[in-house]
């Protein structure tokens, strides 16, 4: 999937990558927040 996404324009891909499949479950929030935390520090 990441190699489809590098070659768009305008989009930046960010660490930490989450993968949520299907709905988010109670286990995807911890990677969720860290990913928030790492957006608006």
């Amino acid at each position: 999937m990441r190699a489809m996404i590098e070659p768009m324009v305008n989009v930046e891909i960010v660490e930490p990558v989450v993968t949520l499949r299907g709905t988010m479950k109670e286990a995807d929030k911890p990677a969720l927040a860290e990913l928030i935390n790492s957006l608006t520090a």
